[in-house]
């Protein structure tokens, strides 16, 4: 014996069919004959109809107001949220920064980042983008010239350099020896400018 198929009515259906009982031009025998449904199913309807039905006046506006307060508080808490991280961020922006030098801040560029731009993360680093791309040509393992002749001079008294003095030209030929090594230790660009 094969199971009958239930039918199923949509509520526009149900509404129609429960506002023609509701209208008394029908009774539900009738209704039930016509629409091939069981009277007990439109008695339920029908209760279901006149026990809502209240429901069609009540104000939403309370209901509204609640779900608009309790938006607008959790936006508030949201904020307060967005303010105490900015706040934290700018914290840790300056203890990180002001302990690094350039270099060790800029391997933490990550160039292959897709989600954060090279230019957000310089801008947290406190570092300018052309500074990725200028490479300095000492490395720490080798002492530049100038250093050398510096902790020599150094080392000297300094009574030994008080009548000394050198001649115009030798004087501007060691002035530049000095601005080029500058130049090639990443001390000053070739414009004048220091790093």
């Amino acid at each position: 014996m094969a199971a009958a198929n239930r039918r199923r009515f949509t509520p526009q259906q149900k509404a129609h069919i429960i506002s023609k009982l509701l209208e008394e031009q029908s009774s539900i025998t009738e209704l039930a004959l016509e629409y091939d449904i069981h009277p007990l199913v439109l008695g339920r309807w029908r209760k279901h109809a006149l026990d809502n039905l209240s429901k069609l006046f009540e104000n939403d506006h309370k209901k509204q107001e609640k779900l608009k307060s309790d938006h607008e508080q959790q936006l508030a808490e949201m904020q307060a949220e967005i303010d105490q991280l900015t706040m934290q961020l700018e914290w840790l922006k300056q203890a990180t920064i002001s302990r690094l030098s350039k270099e060790d801040r800029n391997e933490f560029i990550n160039k292959d980042e897709t989600s954060l731009p090279i230019r957000t993360q310089t801008a947290l680093l406190g570092l300018s983008r052309s500074t990725l791309y200028y490479q300095m040509n000492h490395t720490s393992s080798r002492k530049s010239k100038l250093v050398d002749h510096l902790s020599e001079m150094k080392q000297l008294p300094l009574y030994l350099f008080a009548g000394l003095g050198m001649e115009q030209q030798q004087r501007s030929t060691r002035e530049n020896e000095v601005s080029k090594l500058k130049i090639q230790n990443g001390w000053m660009d070739v414009f004048g400018g220091y790093h």
